[in-house]
C-alpha cells in the first residue's frame, strides 16, 4: 500500500480531528472515581472508533489503536490502584487520571500532526506499531481477567466466612475518618447463633422494653401536664382562650390514652411472652399471670386505669375530667380526674371482670385523681418487673457466661464491639452488615458474677 496516497491523508486528517474532539470533551465523561472515569472513557472511544472503522493497516487505524492502548493502560492502572489501595485518600483521583489521559492522547495527536505535515508512516512501521498496540491491549485484557479472578476468589472466601467479631476503632492519624472496622476473629454459624441469642436475651431483660414503654408514656404525660402548668403560671396560656385550653386538653388526653394503652400492652404481651417461651399451661406462664393478677388485686390505680382503656377505646374518648386553674395567690394547676359516674355506668355489664371491684369506686365521694392513680402503680410495677424477669429470663447466669466468653474473643481491644452478620471486608462490600453490641449489656455480663456474689 502506498501510504502517502491522498485518500489516506484525508482519512488520517479525519481521525485526527475525531481524536482531538474526543480529548477536548473528557470533562463530560461520567465517573467520580478514577477507575469509573477510565472505564467510561474507554467505552466512549470504542463507540467512536468502531462505529465507522477505517481499513486495517492504515495510519487512521494506528491512531485508533494507539489511543485505545493509552486508554487501556490507564484503565488498568486505575483499577489496580483501586483494589490495592485500601485507604480511599491514597487512591488515584479522577482529576489525576484525566490529566494523565489528556497528556497521553495529546502525544498521539502531536504525532498525527507530524505525519500530516511531514510524511505518513511506512507500511512496515504501521505494521510494527499496530502489532505492538494489539499486544499491549491483549496484555491489559489478561491482567484484567486475572484481577477479576482474584476478586472473585476473595468474594468466595468471604462468603464462606460470614460471621465473626468486628471491632470499630478510631485512628489518631486519620482525623477525617469517623471510624475504622477490622475483623478480629471468625465464628461458625452455631457460635454466632449462641452468642447472638445469649446477648439478645440479656438485652431484652435489661431494657425491659414493655415496662420502659409504660415509663416513657408516663413521662410524656407528666411533661405535657407540667408544661401546661408552667404556661398558666407565666400567663402564656390564658384560661379565657378556649381554643388554646381545648388544644391542651386534647394533648393531655392523647398522652393519657397512650399511657393506659401501654399498661394493657405490658400485661398482655408479658403473658404472651411467657406462653411463647414455656407453653400455655407451663408453670412459668401460670406464675407470670398470677403475678400480674396480683398487681390488679393490690393496686386500685392499676385496676381502674386498665378498665378506663376499654372505655376510651370503645365508649367515649372523654372518660376523664379536666380542670385548669390560674391564680397568683394559690398558684396554677391542672387537674385530671377519672369520671367516676361514667366508669360505674359503663362497667355495669362487666360481671366477668370481678377484679374491677366496682363497689370500692362507688363508695368514693369524689372522682379519683389520675396523678394519684399513677403514683399508686409505678412502685408496684418496678418491683413486679424484677420478679417477671427472673421467670421469663431464667438463664441469666448462663447467658452472662456466654457473653463474657464473647467479650474475650475481642482480646481486650478497645472500641466498638459488633457481630458480623453477612459476608464482607471485600472490595464490593468494604464493611459488612453487623449487629452492634451495647456497652450496657456487655458490662452487665462482665460484672454479673461479682454482682451476684455481692447479693
Amino acid at each position: 500500500m502506498e501510504v502517502d496516497q491522498p485518500d489516506e491523508v484525508e482519512r488520517l486528517r479525519d481521525w485526527t480531528v475525531r481524536l482531538h474532539t474526543f480529548t477536548s470533551k473528557l470533562d463530560h465523561i461520567d465517573g467520580d472515581e478514577a477507575m469509573d472515569f477510565c472505564h467510561n472513557a474507554c467505552d466512549a472511544w470504542q463507540a467512536v472508533a468502531f462505529a465507522e472503522p477505517p481499513p486495517p493497516a492504515t495510519p487512521a487505524m494506528l491512531v485508533i489503536l494507539e489511543a485505545l492502548q493509552a486508554l487501556s493502560k490507564l484503565m488498568m492502572m486505575a483499577t489496580m490502584d483501586y483494589y490495592d489501595t485500601p485507604d480511599v485518600r491514597d487512591r488515584m483521583t479522577r482529576e489525576v487520571a484525566q490529566r494523565s489521559l489528556t497528556e497521553t492522547l495529546e502525544n498521539v495527536l502531536r504525532e498525527c500532526r507530524h505525519w500530516l505535515d511531514d510524511r505518513l508512516p511506512s507500511a512496515e512501521e504501521i505494521k510494527q506499531r499496530n502489532n505492538a498496540a494489539i499486544d499491549s491491549l491483549q496484555s491489559a485484557k489478561e491482567a484484567g481477567e486475572k484481577l477479576q479472578a482474584r476478586q472473585e476468589a476473595y468474594e468466595v472466601e468471604a462468603a464462606a466466612d460470614p460471621y465473626g467479631a468486628i471491632l470499630g476503632y478510631h485512628e489518631p492519624d486519620r482525623p477525617d475518618v469517623a471510624i475504622c472496622f477490622i475483623k478480629i476473629c471468625s465464628f461458625s454459624k452455631d457460635e454466632n447463633k449462641r452468642y447472638r441469642d445469649a446477648y439478645e436475651r440479656l438485652r431484652k431483660m435489661l431494657d425491659s422494653e414493655l415496662y420502659n414503654h409504660v415509663a416513657d408514656t408516663s413521662e410524656v404525660f407528666c411533661e405535657i401536664v407540667a408544661a401546661t402548668i408552667r404556661d398558666l403560671q407565666n400567663r402564656s396560656l390564658s384560661l379565657s382562650n378556649e381554643d388554646a385550653t381545648d388544644e391542651r386538653r386534647r394533648r393531655i388526653r392523647s398522652a393519657l390514652i397512650s399511657y393506659v394503652s401501654a399498661l394493657v400492652m405490658h400485661r398482655e404481651q408479658t403473658i404472651r411472652s411467657a406462653v411463647m417461651a414455656f407453653g400455655r399451661n407451663s408453670a412459668e406462664a401460670i406464675e407470670v399471670k398470677q403475678l400480674l393478677d396480683g398487681l390488679r388485686d393490690d393496686s386500685f390505680g392499676y385496676r381502674w386505669l386498665e378498665a378506663s382503656r376499654d372505655a376510651l377505646l370503645h365508649c367515649d374518648i372523654n372518660a376523664f375530667k379536666f380542670g385548669f386553674s390560674a391564680s397568683l395567690e394559690d398558684g396554677s394547676d391542672v387537674q385530671i380526674y377519672m369520671d367516676r359516674m361514667f366508669m360505674l355506668d359503663i362497667t355495669k355489664q362487666s360481671k366477668q371482670k370481678k377484679w374491677l371491684k366496682r363497689n370500692e369506686l362507688a363508695a368514693r365521694s369524689s372522682d379519683p385523681a389520675v396523678a394519684d392513680l399513677i403514683d399508686d402503680i409505678h412502685p408496684r410495677m418496678a418491683q413486679l418487673q424484677d420478679k417477671l424477669d427472673k421467670i421469663i429470663y431464667p438463664n441469666v447466669a448462663r447467658d452472662s457466661d456466654v457473653v463474657r466468653e464473647l467479650i474475650g474473643r475481642f482480646n481486650g481491644k478497645k472500641g466498638l464491639y459488633a457481630l458480623q452478620s453477612s459476608p464482607g471486608f471485600t472490595h464490593r462490600c468494604r464493611v459488612p452488615p453487623f449487629h452492634r453490641l451495647a456497652p450496657r449489656v456487655l458490662l452487665f455480663a462482665d460484672t454479673y458474677k461479682d454482682a451476684a456474689s455481692a447479693g
